[in-house]
């Protein structure tokens, strides 16, 4: 998935419609992974750089003109205000505001399936206005149909579907305690997913 996610982000690239791409994913494979893959598959041809290290490292990598920028899950929250109201971090913010950052894939997505989490209310800040998202999961609902609510918010697909009414949409209700997957949740899911 890495490489075809890579090539077609490449593709898009050469055509004129992506300028930029910022890769979101798990700490452990920001080097091993993407940025290795993005080196080899395309020989020097693509340049990348990892969002990695103090708040200035990271700033001044984001400012270096590359075409991907590979950062890891937690990275967007680094410098956030906690509370109600998310004052984004100046990574974040910056991220946000670069109009020439189009593609966004976010590896491992379900990292961000509990909506409520601060990771995810900073993602959906950072990259909600942005043309291209992709989010790319082996389970994106590992648990119940539910956990696609948020992943289906990130991409803009359930705007203004609240969490109880997806969930009534999806599941029902067995037991005051218990819910179970309704026999078209897994057609709910794809639409909203896609």
């Amino acid at each position: 998935k890495t490489l075809a996610a890579l090539w077609a982000a490449d593709y898009l690239m050469r055509e004129g419609v992506v300028h930029r791409a910022l890769i979101i994913s798990p700490l452990s494979t920001l080097k091993r992974v993407w940025d290795d893959e993005i080196f080899q598959a395309f020989c020097g041809d693509r340049t990348a750089t990892i969002l990695h290290g103090t708040r200035d490292e990271r700033l001044t990598r984001l400012h270096k003109p590359v075409d991907f920028y590979i950062l890891n899950h937690d990275g967007l929250a680094i410098g956030t205000q906690r509370g109600h109201q998310l004052g984004l971090g100046h990574l974040a913010e910056q991220i946000r505001m670069r109009s020439d950052i189009d593609l966004v894939i976010v590896d491992e997505a379900s990292a961000y399936k509990d909506g409520t989490t601060q990771r995810s209310r900073i993602l959906r800040q950072v990259i909600g206005q942005k043309p291209y998202i992709w989010l790319m999961s082996g389970t994106p609902t590992p648990n119940a149909p539910t956990d696609a609510h948020s992943l289906a918010k990130i991409v803009g697909n359930l705007p203004g579907e609240s969490f109880r009414s997806f969930q009534g949409r999806t599941m029902m209700q067995v037991s005051p305690f218990k819910w179970l997957p309704r026999s078209n949740s897994a057609e709910s899911v794809r639409k909203a997913l896609s």
